[in-house]
């Protein structure tokens, strides 16, 4: 981490000077000509939290050159990025792995590495995301963005629930309640159509709830939608969602289903960016584009639908069969046995006039 300050001091330094920008910046301490001292200097209000006066005075130099404005852009977000990391993840508690027995390893994701374990004070599987304090940057920080978001989102149906966020001397530790299960990517073959609608709809209604708390996903994709054994579906990896209006710093997010808007610096988190992606989830379970597709999907996101909007298309497109209760599902044999009972009920209801023997004999 010391590395990092230093490298970020230099960079401001190096800026400000290149730019003659010192002047806008004396009544903070910073001033003349040594390099060594100024970087000093900035590394000094870096530790101790004067972050948002560097950007305060980095916003405030004027400058018709978009190169420049461009630079002050990019330097702004690694100063975001050093904020989030030098002092959010200070207050993260203290914790061990103790109270867990490690039964195996989980898949190696992105972001982490992570075990499947046994919690030993309830006997309940756990899902425990890993991050090693040497990826110290966008990688721990993320982590503990999900963290808090899961905790908010603790009352919402079909989204992972968090158990426990520590860390110890090596690393961070996410605990999640484990879901047995496959991902919707994986579980897709073996849907039929009922399946497919209840989980795509199950899906937008915690996606409503997520938003209805204040927050985007931004990450939504098949493998990132868990069904657990009784087909109910959940929403998994919040590890970089954000909160509705703030300004990404980072780009991030899967180029097959992320918005374009996603995929650029300086965007602001909007409810749309996930109505995009669920457009395109739409058409990876139906395997069809349509006109409530097309609408979820604009490029341009002032064109793109509501998640209203979508949820109301897609319960009017809905044609849900009620599958045959178990109760009265028949085997052949009963099958039968049911139609032999039947016609015998039915000739026992037919009358057939009596002919007389005379009559019979005449014919």
């Amino acid at each position: 981490m010391e590395t990092r300050v230093n490298d970020l001091a230099a960079k401001i330094t190096d800026f400000c000077r290149e730019h003659d920008f010192y002047e806008y910046m004396d009544n903070v301490g910073l001033s003349g000509d040594d390099r060594d001292k100024q970087i000093d200097e900035v590394v000094d209000m870096l530790k101790n939290n004067k972050i948002d006066d560097i950007k305060k005075y980095l916003k405030g130099f004027e400058t018709d050159d978009e190169s420049v404005k461009k630079e002050i852009r990019k330097i702004t977000r690694e100063i975001n990025k050093f904020k989030k990391d030098y002092y959010d993840l200070n207050n993260v508690r203290e914790g061990n792995l103790d109270k867990y027995e490690i039964l195996g390893d989980g898949e190696h994701g992105g972001l982490s590495t992570s075990k499947i374990a046994m919690d030993k004070t309830n006997n309940e599987k756990v899902f425990i995301k890993i991050v090693s304090k040497a990826q110290m940057s966008a990688l721990s920080t993320c982590l503990k963005s999900e963290a808090q978001i899961l905790n908010k989102l603790d009352k919402v149906d079909g989204v992972a629930k968090e158990v426990d966020f520590f860390q110890d001397q090596d690393n961070f530790y996410l605990v999640e309640k484990m879901i047995e299960g496959k991902t919707l990517k994986d579980s897709l073959p073996t849907l039929n159509e009922n399946e497919k609608q209840n989980i795509f709809k199950k899906v937008l209604s915690t996606i409503k709830e997520i938003h209805n708390k204040g927050f985007v996903h931004r990450d939504l994709k098949p493998n990132n939608i868990l069904i657990d054994t009784k087909g109910n579906a959940h929403v998994i990896d919040f590890n970089i969602s954000m909160k509705i209006g703030e300004t990404v710093d980072l780009i991030s997010g899967n180029r097959k289903f992320s918005p374009p808007e996603q995929l650029e610096f300086d965007n602001v988190v909007n409810p749309k960016n996930d109505v995009y992606t669920l457009g395109k989830i739409y058409e990876f379970i139906f395997e069809k584009s349509n006109e409530l597709s097309e609408m979820a999907t604009k490029l341009d996101i002032d064109e793109r639908c509501s998640l209203d909007d979508l949820i109301t298309g897609f319960e009017k497109e809905m044609t849900i069969v009620e599958p045959i209760k178990e109760d009265k599902k028949l085997s052949i044999h009963d099958m039968i046995t049911e139609a032999k009972a039947k016609a015998e009920e039915l000739n026992k209801n037919i009358s057939v006039p009596e002919v007389s023997k005379k009559k019979a004999l005449e014919i």
